[in-house]
């Protein structure tokens, strides 16, 4: 998988959480669109699912999924 496929996966998440109209960029501080914890929580539920993977726990940490480039830089070392 790619880095676009998992950009991709990281945005079709999102949406499902996040409401489409509300625009997201790559670099869009998801805190500052009104994500929660339990939406992040949520959204990671939905990423491990999508892509088969188990996201460790010291790995999940605001820092790490604060926006979609940062979400998706994560996401490559567990995807490669």
């Amino acid at each position: 998988m790619n880095h676009g496929d998992i950009h991709s996966t990281v945005l079709s998440c999102l949406h499902k959480v996040i409401p489409k109209e509300k625009n997201i960029t790559n670099d869009t501080d998801l805190l500052q669109i009104g994500i929660d914890s339990m939406s992040f929580i949520r959204v990671i539920v939905l990423i491990e699912e999508a892509l088969n993977i188990q996201i460790e726990d010291e790995d999940i940490r605001i820092e790490y999924f604060n926006s979609i480039n940062n979400i998706t830089e994560l996401l490559s070392k567990y995807v490669a």
